[in-house]
């Protein structure tokens, strides 16, 4: 058996751990709503998804092919410095990428199966090709999901800094075309999610002292923009967040679609109750 062999094994393996055991269905608390992530190499999105939208009882699932990928380098002992093996081991750096691929591959079953049972889903991405996300995101809403943005905004600077810094470091022509592509996606993204988008300005380091006077600064609940995530101006993103979530759901395909789950969940009790009755009598 050889290394891809045994890495597709490890994908049936974690398909079964990671999306066949999904089994919230209908009574999930995050049904039908989906959170876009959107920022650059080195933005700080998956720090940002930690702190406001997977607290207990919203019942969204993160949707992330890095986590995969990066599991999946460290199961075969690659090395993560994907800068390193570019300049140094074109070898090393092409399986690498075979490995990306098959994160990519398993993150978009678990995606589909998400959907499937209309669960709440963060998708946390760059954001760097504008058509590719907004599609995703009106084919959502055509099952009736509800969809929100958070945009995380780092200065080039601060990207560059923190790229460098990274066990996964990529090109720094790679971070800087990013950059560039979601800053230019930015108002578009406002324009077509509209109330539901916020903009994290992530640019100073998450362990950086701050003041107390600074944790009103820049927040407005009308077009949301926090300069910098204190802890009390990420309380505020996250309590947005939850009154989305928690937000009736008013799509009328999605009610229609709980009708039925819920119809055939009472179905198969009811059922299930005569066959237990059925087999008490007989014994």
């Amino acid at each position: 058996m050889d290394g891809m062999d045994r890495l597709d094994g490890v994908i049936n393996f974690l398909d079964y751990l990671m999306v066949d055991r999904l089994e919230e269905g209908v009574y999930d608390p995050g049904i039908f709503k989906a959170i876009f992530l959107a920022g650059g190499p080195g933005s700080g999105k998956s720090w940002i998804a930690g702190q406001v939208t997977t607290p207990a009882g919203l019942g969204l699932k993160i949707v992330n092919s890095d986590d995969m990928f990066e599991y999946l380098l460290k199961k075969n002992k690659v090395s993560m410095n994907l800068l390193k093996l570019f300049q140094n081991d074109p070898v090393e750096y092409q399986r690498a990428m075979a490995m990306r691929d098959k994160g990519k591959e398993i993150t978009a079953r678990k995606k589909a199966t998400l959907i499937n049972g209309r669960l709440g889903m963060v998708i946390d991405g760059t954001g760097k090709r504008y058509e590719k996300l907004v599609t995703q995101a009106g084919e959502l809403e055509k099952l009736g999901y509800d969809t929100y943005m958070i945009f995380v905004h780092t200065s080039l600077d601060v990207a560059l800094e923190r790229n460098a810094r990274r066990t996964r470091k990529v090109q720094k022509d790679v971070t800087i075309n990013s950059w560039n592509d979601v800053q230019q996606n930015k108002d578009r993204f406002s324009t077509y999610f509209g109330a539901n988008f916020s903009i994290v300005d992530n640019s100073k380091p998450q362990n950086a002292a701050s003041d107390e006077e600074e944790t009103d600064s820049g927040f407005s609940l009308t077009g949301d923009y926090v300069e910098w995530p204190h802890p009390t101006i990420l309380r505020k993103v996250w309590n947005k967040v939850r009154t989305f979530v928690k937000k009736p759901i008013v799509s009328e395909k999605a009610k229609r679609w709980i009708a039925w789950e819920v119809g055939k969940k009472k179905a198969t009790a009811t059922w299930r109750r005569i066959q237990k009755r059925t087999r008490a009598r007989r014994g």
